[in-house]
C-alpha cells in the first residue's frame, strides 16, 4: 500500500510512521512502543530524515512515546533532540535525564 501525505511525501508499508502531528509551527514525527529502545530510536531518525527529503521547508520535531524508560537511551534521545514522553497511568509527561 503506497499513500501520499498532504505534503506530497510518499511512503509504503515497510515504512509507516505510527504518528503524525501537525501543529502551527512545526510536524512532529513519533514512534509509540512499550519500552523505549534501539528500534524506536533508529525509526524516527530514519522517518525524519525521509520526510525532510520531501518536505525541505517544513520544521520537522521527532518524538518517542513509552511506558517504560531506558535510561542510556534516552541520554542518547536528547542528545540527537528526540523528546521522549512516557505514558503513566492514562498521562503523558516528557521524560528527561532528570528525571532519572
Amino acid at each position: 500500500m503506497i499513500f501520499a501525505n498532504k505534503y506530497g511525501s510518499v511512503f509504503d508499508w515497510r515504512k509507516s510512521i505510527d504518528l503524525v502531528v501537525h501543529t502551527d509551527q512545526e510536524i512532529w514525527i513519533i514512534e509509540v512502543k512499550l519500552k523505549l529502545n534501539w528500534e524506536a530510536f533508529g525509526q524516527v531518525i530514519a522517518y525524519e530524515h525521509l520526510f525532510r527529503k520531501e518536505n525541505p521547508k517544513v520544521q520537522v520535531q521527532k518524538g518517542i512515546v513509552c511506558k517504560d524508560i531506558d535510561p542510556e537511551i534516552l541520554a542518547i534521545c536528547e542528545e540527537f533532540n528526540i523528546k521522549v514522553f512516557m505514558c503513566q497511568d492514562g498521562k503523558f509527561k516528557l521524560a528527561s535525564m532528570e528525571m532519572q
